[in-house]
């Protein structure tokens, strides 16, 4: 799979924005790629390119998205992982006291849930879609989703 950008890219976007990459950058955008496709695959407008790749060349935009996913995951390596939440439940917390109240959470036993940002418990942040908005489809009816600024 080819990453989108390129190290000499990341490097200059990082300066630009007045960032350091202090990681591997190759690997870096290779992550990125994977969480902005991995993310966005189904919100893109058009057709894939390749089962690889959405896209291919990619647009300035996606190579922008992608080295500020870069410049996060080389601030934390966990940025742009959902964690121990999974859609089964595993490892997510399933009730909690505090006092005498009480609360219990249940996930749901089958694959209903949807690829959004509440549900499935990957972090998306209005940086990154601030830069895809004009390639992403338009949704209508009501969403929720969480932003992490």
């Amino acid at each position: 799979m080819a990453s989108y950008g390129t190290t000499t890219g990341l490097t200059d976007y990082a300066t630009a924005t007045g960032h350091v990459v202090s990681g591997t950058p190759a690997q870096l955008l290779a992550a990125a790629t994977d969480y902005i496709d991995g993310t966005y695959w189904y919100q893109f407008k058009g057709t894939p390119a390749s089962d690889d790749n959405f896209f291919d060349p990619a647009p300035d935009r996606v190579n922008r998205a992608t080295y500020e996913a870069a410049l996060l995951l080389d601030a934390d390596s966990a940025a742009l992982s959902s964690g121990a939440v999974s859609n089964a439940g595993g490892g997510a917390v399933a009730s909690e006291k505090v006092d005498v109240i009480a609360v219990s959470y249940h996930a749901p036993n089958s694959d209903a849930m949807t690829d959004n940002a509440v549900s499935d418990a990957i972090p998306k942040y209005s940086a990154i879609e601030n830069i895809l908005r004009p390639l992403l489809k338009r949704w209508s009816g009501a969403d929720a989703g969480a932003f992490v600024v």
